[in-house]
């Protein structure tokens, strides 16, 4: 055929020549990639760290990163709990070929928790591990044209664990290390370009035979896209105000309600939610912010579909309307618990099972949309207006009247000290104490002279894991226990008198300044009616700390962010988590490189404001004055490094949370030369402490606890870290270089210090600091609970009381005692199945996250009875029963389990080897028996208080 013809349009020789060479280049891929050497590197895994055991499996892979761990179905189970916190020990090595092209100038980056060692040509380029420094760091070296031979060696010793080795050319962004580079063996010159061809020619062929449709279709698309232009403009012109009214609304309408669900509706949903978390009102934030999202919005649905067809106009309109109500449904009918979105990293395996579910609605929403088109649409615009006076009904009737936010400066009293006397408070959020001892070390003579009068409480312990409760200790001396409402108990306890209460009868004044939300506060100072309420001058210290106008955009835009990931799939979130700025870069083209993105961070703003605090000191007041300055640094997430240089969100580790400890550190050292300089440090009480600690494993905390292991979720290690919160004190009129004691206080004894150093009278419980025998042995008690309960509105879901009765870094001073559940808690079940999430409620200490096995074809979910006592609740009838429980042993030997329930011994019995089995024990009536029974099962034969010795499939309770 001489001539090849297109409905009636001659296809040139130009566009058939290019076809023809398409085809011919993608013949080429299937030859390249016979003759293509294997690209990636040996990856070999093993179970231990003994460099002389053997592989459990050697495979090739493309990737150097620890995501195999959990995408394989066939490592032992022990290697890939879910719990980073709680991995064992294993090692990964990568080995292989690094083809250099051409002599070349790398930059090759590492980084891991815990050890990693990369190698080039057998030389040690990088080496990251606890002793050097964990986080990430490069180093550039020179490789000439070759084969060069490579190995990665990880790994992992307990607790955290991550993996980062990346390279780029010297002096351009890291990327992970690209496949076309690694190589089994040698491959040559000819054997890499080959490989290169491989992987790049897909790309390529997508462009060209893109442009291949481009040019064979041009001559027709030109044509056919000018007559629809011209069709377009000639409906317009002939369109009358009527019909363009008529289109307006069946069309406006629905794309009003997709445009408002997520950029109005549920802005303001986030808003309401989070009222505390705002410093201005929502109309402040709505005009023009928001307003100008969803007016641009809704024109950029409207205009296209203005001049469609009256049969593309159904079917368009109709979408928009389905549209809106499946992004309403996904954002307030079926929403996921994605954790709080603090800036920290989100866990989505636990929710993927939601995306078959949610891809199903969705798909059957829009089929349904478009088959019945035509009376979705008749009837759409009057539904969409019936919705949209609904949700405004609902947003103008659910204000909070009495809890209206204010746009607030710094008070000026807030920077102004006594001449007289002053009691100085600076509360470091998060801040871990053995980190403070590890900067100690790495400077005495500074800490002296920065630090001097100060004394440091090395073996302080904390009272709680979160702010909201380790406050009510520190300043009222009451510790909670789970008998009330958290809000009813802080109200009681700082109505039964505070350190504020107590020093405003001394006539002080009254300052404070926290990160904590006024809501939270107001707790503080309850008025009891008579006048007897602490006068206080308070502000909170906004988040971003910025300018009003600055504060505006920013919290818009963030509200927008946050609800469209509300309002979108599973699926699309996933996506939004790892592109945050895909939809807000639209309206903020250069927000994420602003202030006020930066100060969106807790330290970020803190320093902020600290850095002004100082600026603004004065010395104008001559009452007595107590301050209180609570600061939100060094907490998560690490933005800083130890010179304070904003890096942004970095991993954590206990090298990067080193760096900004020692950024808050010297925040607090220029305060304290301001003191100095204003004449005012040495007659001060200073206080410089923490709430509590963070999740990191004290360094040189040793031994095991009978009754809380050293792995699970959560790992005494993690316990001991959080319990570590800082204190140090300087009474007024001390000197002298920097003192450390090892007394046993905590967070209650407080009070009773800040008032024995003042030589004022007081009530409060706890023991002065000063003056306690280091060497006597104390039981101190510590209350852990779930950190995501950071302010809870209620009870606390499970409070696991602690004695420490010795020192914090020893694992044989922590005992658990007891656990405090609601009082209308109710475990009545008569199976719980372990390692699913309904166990979650009746597991204690001393169990492991929920794994499971394949026995005998049959997928097995089970937890493992960690250490030497594992807990578990129940609601048990007062009558007598029976406990069966199906449990297994972690090896081919003989295991003993004790069984107790309510500090009642019940029976002793054996299991034997791996297959699981049935044990009875008889439960005897007690017609006194607690509403919630604590069932401790004992495991004396496990040889190691961290060894897994038992697995529990279920436990279940007989009727009477």
């Amino acid at each position: 055929m001489r001539f090849l013809f297109i409905e009636g349009r001659l296809l040139t020789r130009t566009a058939l020549g290019y076809v023809l060479g398409a085809m011919l280049i993608t013949a080429l891929l299937p030859l390249a990639r016979t003759l293509a050497p294997p690209v990636g590197l040996t990856r070999s895994v093993y179970a231990t760290l003994d460099h002389e055991a053997d592989s459990l499996f050697d495979e090739k892979t493309t990737t150097v990163d620890l995501a195999f761990l959990k995408e394989r179905d066939d490592l032992p189970t022990r290697l890939v709990w879910e719990s980073l916190l709680s991995s064992p020990s294993h090692r990964v090595r990568w080995q292989g070929i690094w083809y250099s092209p051409r002599e070349e100038v790398v930059d090759f980056y590492g980084g891991a928790d815990d050890s990693v060692v990369l190698t080039v040509d057998g030389d040690v380029v990088l080496r990251r591990n606890p002793t050097v420094g964990m986080h990430t760091s490069s180093r550039t070296v020179t490789l000439a044209s070759g084969a060069h031979r490579i190995a990665i060696d990880y790994q992992q010793h307990g607790g955290g664990r991550h993996l980062n080795v990346q390279w780029a050319p010297a002096g351009e962004p890291p990327v992970p290390l690209a496949p076309s580079r690694l190589f089994l063996e040698d491959p040559g010159s000819v054997g890499y370009w080959l490989a290169v061809a491989v992987l790049e020619l897909p790309f390529f062929l997508v462009l060209i035979w893109a442009g291949g449709v481009v040019i064979v279709l041009a001559p027709l698309a030109g044509p056919w896209l000018w007559d629809a232009i011209v069709r377009w403009y000639r409906t317009a012109i002939a369109m009358t105000a009527r019909e363009m009214r008529a289109r307006l609304y069946t069309l406006g309408l629905p794309a009003l309600l997709l445009a408002s669900v997520p950029f109005l509706f549920g802005t303001h949903t986030l808003y309401a939610w989070n009222l505390d978390e705002f410093s201005l009102p929502f109309h402040n934030i709505l005009f023009p912010w928001l307003l100008i999202v969803v007016g641009v919005s809704w024109g950029i649905l409207v205009v296209p579909g203005v001049f469609f067809s009256d049969r593309y106009l159904r079917r368009y309109t109709a979408t928009l309307f389905g549209l809106g109500i499946l992004l309403w449904a996904q954002g307030n009918l079926w929403v996921g618990d994605y954790g709080v979105r603090d800036g920290s990293a989100i866990n989505f395996e636990p929710l993927a099972w939601r995306v078959p579910y949610e891809f199903g609605v969705w798909l059957a929403g829009l089929v349904a949309v478009m088959t019945f088109s035509r009376r979705i649409s008749e009837i759409a615009p009057f539904a969409s207006l019936l919705f949209l006076v609904l949700q405004v009904v609902a947003v103008l009737f659910g204000q909070d009247a009495e809890r209206r936010q204010e746009w607030v400066e710094p008070p000026p009293e807030i920077s102004q000290f006594s001449s007289a006397q002053n009691v100085i408070f600076v509360v470091l959020d998060e801040f871990q104490s053995d980190i403070f001892s590890e900067l100690l070390e790495k400077d005495r003579p500074w800490f002296d002279e920065q630090f001097s009068g100060f004394t440091y409480f090395a073996d302080h312990a904390g009272a709680f894991p979160t702010t909201s409760l380790s406050f009510p200790a520190m300043l009222t001396g009451q510790t909670y226990r789970n008998d009330r409402p958290v809000p009813e108990f802080v109200r009681g306890a700082f109505g039964k008198g505070s350190i504020f209460h107590g020093l405003q009868q001394h006539q002080y004044e009254i300052d404070l300044a926290s990160i904590l939300s006024t809501a939270w506060v107001d707790d503080w100072f309850p008025d009891d009616g008579d006048g007897g309420g602490v006068d206080a001058t308070r502000m909170t210290i906004r988040k971003p700390y910025v300018g009003i106008e600055d504060y505006r955009r920013f919290t818009a835009r963030q509200l927008i962010e946050f609800s469209v990931f509300r309002h979108v799939p599973h699926v699309a979130k996933q996506a939004l988590d790892r592109r945050p700025d895909w939809f807000t870069r639209l309206f903020w083209a250069k927000s994420r490189d602003s202030v006020s993105e930066e100060r969106r961070h807790e330290a970020r703003s803190s320093q902020a404001f600290f850095l002004q605090f100082i600026d603004r000191i004065s010395v104008n007041r001559d009452r007595a004055v107590f301050k209180f300055i609570h600061l939100g640094i060094p907490h998560q997430p690490v933005v800083f490094d130890e010179k304070c240089t904003f890096q942004g969100v970095t991993h954590f580790s206990r090298e990067t949370h080193l760096g900004q400890s020692q950024c808050a550190v010297n925040l607090v050292s220029e305060f304290l030369d301001t003191l100095r300089s204003l004449g005012i440090y040495d007659q001060s009480l200073i206080v410089v402490c923490s709430d509590h600690g963070t999740v990191l494993e004290p360094r040189g905390f040793s031994g095991h606890s009978d009754t809380l292991p050293r792995s699970g979720a959560p790992w005494l290690g993690s316990i001991a870290g959080t319990a570590k919160a800082l204190m140090l004190i300087k009474p007024p009129l001390r000197f002298g270089p920097l003192t450390i004691s090892e007394a046993p206080t905590t967070h209650a004894d407080l009070p009773a210090t800040t008032f024995d150093l003042l030589g004022l009278p007081h009530v409060f419980d706890g023991r002065p600091m000063f003056g306690q025998d280091s060497t006597a042995t104390r039981r101190r008690e510590y209350g852990m609970y779930d950190v995501d309960q950071r302010f809870p509105k209620g009870y606390l879901d499970r409070l696991d009381v602690i004695s420490i009765e010795g020192n914090l870094l020893d694992a044989e001073a922590w005992t658990y005692e007891r656990s405090l559940l609601p009082p209308d808690r109710d475990l009545m079940a008569s199976t719980v199945d372990l390692g699913t999430v309904d166990s979650d409620p009746h597991l204690g200490p001393g169990w492991s996250l929920g794994t499971t096995e394949d026995i005998d074809g049959e997928d097995i979910s089970f937890a493992w009875g960690l250490g030497r006592r594992a807990t578990v609740f129940f609601s048990l009838p007062s009558g007598a029963t029976q406990l069966i429980a199906r449990v297994s042993a972690a090896e081919d030997l003989n295991k003993v389990i004790e069984v107790e329930i309510d500090d009642r011994w019940l029976d002793r019995v054996t299991i034997r080897g791996e297959q699981f089995q049935n044990i009875v024990v008889d439960i005897p009536p007690d017609p006194e028996r607690p509403r919630i029974s604590s069932l401790f099962l004992h495991f004396p034969s496990t040889v190691g208080a961290e060894a897994p010795g038992v697995k529990v499939d279920w436990l279940s309770i007989l009727p009477p």
